[in-house]
């Protein structure tokens, strides 16, 4: 799985195919959000680089939590 390049409009957009796949009841590629919002991928990426890294912890510690259930 290759995140290269992926801009935060392209991020945007795979969260929103995500939401909309919850709120159909469909299932999910829980390894692909896992991808998305691990250590160095996209998500904390952008994060740092428009500066609401502190927003990214928390976000990423309630997808931590829900993601496990």
């Amino acid at each position: 799985m290759s995140f290269d390049g992926l801009s935060p409009a392209e991020i945007g957009m795979d969260l929103g195919i995500v939401i909309e796949q919850l709120q159909n009841g469909e299932r999910i590629d829980k390894e692909y959000l896992k991808a998305l919002f691990a250590p160095t991928a996209p998500i904390q990426e952008c994060a740092i680089a428009n500066d609401w890294s502190d927003e990214y912890l928390r976000l990423s510690s309630e997808f931590d939590d829900l993601i496990a259930l």
